[in-house]
């Protein structure tokens, strides 16, 4: 059977694009179109604010697209959403629209604002947090700190709540759907159970199917409106997810079970291929832990004199893995990241100080990639070409914290260097 020709190709090619988009089930969509119409949208990244992490992540999470944190309790899947948040805040400013769904439980605002959002606290809020100093005898907030708690909300933040999982994922997916939002995070999706069954006794096997299925259900409608088959969307959808302890790795000899994956995934099969990235998060041991673990002296003293540095001396360690990687990232790469437990009580209820150093491992990572560089206590700035040449301008910042100030006092800056040290580590991505 001899080839068609070239002329008879394009003519066939035209009838069925033709036939496929004459009555499609949204109206306005192409069933069929030329590559060149359907435009990839995953250069765009929303970046969470730790370097390392977003390194890894190609930037951030993709937008137009749909990527998972699962993880054990307490992992720090939340925090991670907040983060991302209010990176979505410092990018967008007064344009940030970001949409957070609660299932397990009302929004934290005091902890928002700790992994660096800025929100407007509730005044019955305030109200008990005053009180509660004054009970314990601590100095009250200051006109200044008042004021900043009481400042408007940077951006649309809208909160989604439902009396099922079904009117909560239905949500999701409308506010997907109508593209208005720069972040749409569900916490958690494994807590949505279907209206059904949300009133039931049932055992864990039981929830977790009823769960998957109306998760399965989500996906069918979900993955219509990511493909671009009735527009381009730049939602970032973020669904956190629980994972429980991984039952095969107590049933092979010690020799596998080191390489049997500690956790398994819970959820839906169509979770598994809906989602673009599925970040691991982990616990890891606390500054303490590793000091009271140290083999010898020499350890304790290094150890002890790394932390003086930074200034947390009650961190802990958050572990990461992508354990499924598209959209610009690659599976099995893993890294961590210093959480700060607070000091007491004052630091624990004061809404204004952060719980990581964003802005220090910011500084280290561009140390790491050769674009940031550190002469006689002095830093400076470089172009991520082969050459690095140093950018004008930028040469002879008196210190680290010099370069985090200026960042603090200027959003423009911060998200200047986040790009060059990205592009340093031959990262290529746009936050806007």
């Amino acid at each position: 059977m001899s080839r068609l020709s070239l002329a008879e190709i394009n003519r066939r090619i035209a009838g069925l694009e033709a036939k496929l988009n004459k009555k499609p089930k949204v109206k306005g969509a192409s069933v069929l179109t030329s590559i060149d119409n359907a435009p990839n949208t995953y250069f765009l990244r929303r970046p969470t604010g730790l370097a390392g992490l977003d390194y890894h992540l190609g930037g951030g999470f993709p937008a137009g697209g749909l990527c998972y944190l699962s993880g054990p309790d307490g992992a720090g899947k939340t925090f991670l959403i907040y983060k991302t948040a209010a990176m979505c805040q410092k990018i967008y400013g007064d344009r940030a629209t970001i949409c957070i769904g609660c299932s397990e439980a009302a929004p934290d605002h005091f902890f928002m604002r700790k992994a660096g959002m800025q929100i407007e606290i509730p005044e019955k809020m305030m109200a008990e947090r005053v009180q509660w100093r004054k009970d314990m005898g601590l100095p009250p907030f200051t006109k200044e700190e008042l004021a900043l708690l009481r400042s408007n909300n940077v951006g649309n933040v809208e909160i989604l709540r439902g009396a099922s999982g079904e009117e909560i994922l239905k949500g999701v997916l409308d506010c997907f759907k109508d593209g208005c939002f720069d972040l749409i995070a569900l916490d958690s999706v494994t807590a949505c159970l279907p209206e059904a069954d949300a009133g039931k006794t049932m055992d864990q096997n039981q929830k977790r199917a009823a769960a998957a299925g109306l998760v399965t259900k989500f996906f069918q409608h979900y993955l219509n409106a990511t493909t671009g088959y009735s527009k381009c969307n730049l939602t970032t959808v973020l669904f956190s997810s629980q994972v429980r302890s991984n039952p095969k790795k107590s049933e092979v000899s010690a020799a596998i079970a080191k390489y049997v994956p500690e956790y398994a995934a819970a959820g839906a099969w169509a979770a598994k291929h809906g989602k673009l990235i599925d970040v691991l998060v982990k616990p890891g041991k606390s500054a303490w832990e590793r000091m009271v673990e140290a083999p010898n002296q020499a350890a304790l003293e290094e150890l002890i004199e790394k932390y003086s540095k930074v200034k947390l001396k009650t961190t802990k360690k958050i572990k990461y893995e992508i354990v499924k990687g598209k959209a610009g990232t690659h599976e099995g790469i893993a890294g961590e990241f210093d959480f700060n437990f607070l000091d007491n009580d004052l630091q624990k209820n004061d809404p204004n100080i952060q719980l990581t150093n964003d802005h220090r491992d910011l500084i280290f990572e561009g140390m790491l990639k050769n674009v940031i560089r550190e002469t006689e206590g002095k830093l400076s700035l470089h172009q991520p070409t082969p050459e690095r040449p140093m950018i004008e301008g930028f040469a002879e910042i008196p210190g680290w914290q010099a370069l985090i100030d200026a960042m603090k006092a200027d959003a423009s800056l911060e998200l200047f260097v986040r790009r060059l040290v990205l592009a340093g580590g031959g990262v290529q991505c746009a936050f806007v």
